[in-house]
């Protein structure tokens, strides 16, 4: 009797073992990208690519071109819809950013490795306890004699621009942007000299007053036909599409197909639409985002 018990668990044990070496044939063997990447559904026939079409294809690489010989600062436009139901996601890293294009269920269609490119989000939050200040400003503070501090600067506290923070003492990247390229910071009653003199001259010039105006996620995925985007961060914080009273998700990635640039970076934007703030850590109000100009900020090939 122990005999046989002996032969039957050897009998089950090689043949569980023949079926594990059949699966890794079957997967070394495979072609189909859902069956290679585990987090992927696993609804589609073995053997059977997953493909887009050919001006889904194009607009794929023509995202990922973006801000190819550009240095920045500045925007350029990307038409979303040209990407149908098809999703982007991208993963960065320390050498720049894996760039996946998916189907509407997830799966993967195709991916690009660009090496040097970081994307990024102006949103987000600065883990810094600095006032961040740019050179540009700091020398046009020192041809005055004075010493810039964007906490007491009399023109940004008129205007209620001083950097912001949440309560872990983080800037938050939007604002920065805001201050930078959308405020018209000639406004309001106060010393114009001054004004001309910091202000307008870094406007003209594409010189930003704070910084920095973006952050580098550890991922990104844009569902372009819902107009929404999902960020996360390397400290496991996220921007999200809020929710209605429904429960449903809300677009917050309605930002006219703006992208900005700056050398070795292109970033994302992020929208909401429930507040009278013009930035927050997930982005930029909708309604304000429509000022950025971009023949201010229009870019140019090196």
């Amino acid at each position: 009797m122990h005999a046989l018990v002996v032969i039957l668990v050897i009998l089950i044990t090689g043949l569980s073992l023949g079926y594990f070496i059949v699966l890794l044939r079957q997967a070394a063997e495979n072609t189909d990208v859902s069956f290679a990447v585990g987090r992927l559904p696993q609804d589609v026939p073995r053997g059977v690519p997953v493909v887009a079409p050919d001006e889904v294809d194009k607009a794929f690489d023509k995202f990922v071109a973006l801000g190819d010989g550009k240095t920045g600062p500045c925007l350029e436009k990307f038409t979303w819809s040209d990407l149908s139901d098809f999703q982007i996601e991208m993963q960065i890293d320390d050498a720049g950013t894996l760039f996946l294009l998916r189907n509407k269920e997830g799966q993967l269609v195709k991916n690009r490795y660009a090496a040097g490119k970081k994307m990024c989000v102006v949103g987000g939050l600065v883990d810094s306890t600095e006032v961040l200040v740019t050179e540009f400003i700091e020398k046009k503070a020192r041809e005055r004699g004075e010493k810039f501090d964007a906490f007491n600067d009399p023109i940004l506290k008129d205007l209620g621009l001083t950097p912001k923070l949440d309560e872990k003492k983080r800037f938050l990247a939007a604002h920065n942007f805001y201050v930078n390229w959308v405020h018209e910071i000639t406004e309001g009653s106060y010393n114009l000299g001054v004004v001309q003199f910091f202000y307008t001259d870094a406007r003209k010039s594409k010189k930003k007053i704070l910084s920095p105006d973006f952050t580098i996620p550890d991922k990104i995925l844009v569902r372009p036909k819902e107009k929404m985007i999902n960020v996360q961060f390397k400290d496991g914080t996220e921007i999200v599409p809020e929710k209605n009273l429904l429960r449903n998700e809300k677009p917050n990635k309605e930002d006219g197909g703006f992208v900005y640039i700056e050398k070795g970076t292109v970033c994302l934007f992020g929208t909401f639409d429930t507040s009278l703030d013009w930035s927050k850590n997930r982005g930029i109000h909708k309604d304000f985002i429509k000022k950025v100009s971009l023949a201010s900020l229009s870019c140019t090939t090196t």
